[in-house]
């Protein structure tokens, strides 16, 4: 019963110890880690306002735990991310924390990590000048549509565009303005487009597979993208953003006007061409 007694006592003035030592024990930490993204200021800041850390292994991170600064630097923009981690009162739990700052560290940078890698495949907003004009004339052209499986669309708007221009040499058609593609669908499996080349409204047709067609007068919102194709998710961001802080309504499907003749001008940096949102 005595050795009972003194185990039972033994183990009483161990949990006082722990009880009073775990007192002067922090009850939280702050954890800091640094990564250089590649994207633009406002798509990195886009991006944490949904971002939370729920977890850091199992201690709980609320959402207002975290702090972050980001700095633009010439090799990126700098998102150094503070994160406070709370232990409470829990004695064991203090003690176990002391062993758990380097593990935490390594999850935290994890994280960040991962979240660098997402930010870092999402489109940059393009530095272009988006504009709101209003188009007095209506576009009559004519036009092939077609809807595709997007794994085929590579060479599609060629395809399309040589249709209409051997219509065009058979009715002795002329056009000196820039052919453009509307985009009425897109998803993730198929796009629904229409490829168009500008005309008089006078034009007489007689031809199944070529349509005579309008873009009506109306305001739009407008940008030049600069460069090769595979870039125009540049633009698209740029003039979303713009659109978005400007809380235009759009009416219909985006076109892209390709202004630079890719035959002529073999340089993709120097390919101009212009898109266009049709808004209220």
């Amino acid at each position: 019963m005595n050795y009972l007694k003194r185990i039972l006592l033994i183990i009483i003035v161990f949990l006082i110890i722990l009880i009073v030592v775990s007192m002067f024990l922090p009850s939280s930490t702050v954890i800091e880690k640094k990564v250089v993204i590649d994207n633009n200021k406002e798509v990195i800041e886009e991006q944490l306002h949904h971002f939370q850390i729920h977890k850091l292994l199992h201690y709980v991170i609320k959402k207002d735990d975290g702090i972050w600064s980001l700095t633009e630097q010439e090799e990126g923009v700098e998102l150094t991310g503070s994160l406070i981690v709370d232990y409470g009162f829990n004695p064991i739990t203090k003690f176990n924390a002391l062993f758990h700052q380097e593990k935490l560290t390594m999850v935290f940078g994890k994280q960040l990590d991962s979240l660098k890698a997402y930010i870092e495949n999402l489109p940059k907003i393009h530095r272009v000048k988006v504009e709101k004009k209003f188009m007095g004339e209506s576009l009559w052209y004519l036009s092939v549509r077609d809807t595709i499986n997007q794994r085929e669309s590579s060479n599609i708007h060629g395809k399309l565009f040589t249709k209409i221009n051997q219509f065009m040499d058979e009715q002795g058609i002329v056009s000196d303005d820039s052919p453009f593609v509307i985009y009425h669908l897109w998803t993730d499996s198929i796009v629904d487009l229409e490829a168009g080349i500008p005309v008089k409204d006078s034009t007489l047709i007689g031809n199944k597979t070529i349509n005579l067609r309008k873009i009506a007068s109306g305001n739009v919102v407008t940008a030049i993208h600069y460069g090769p194709y595979e870039r125009l998710p540049e633009t698209y961001f740029g003039i979303n953003e713009w659109m978005r802080k400007n809380k235009v309504v759009v009416i219909g499907s985006p076109w892209e006007s390709y202004i630079t003749d890719p035959a002529k001008e073999t340089n993709p940096e120097k390919w101009q061409t212009a898109v266009f949102f049709p808004i209220e």
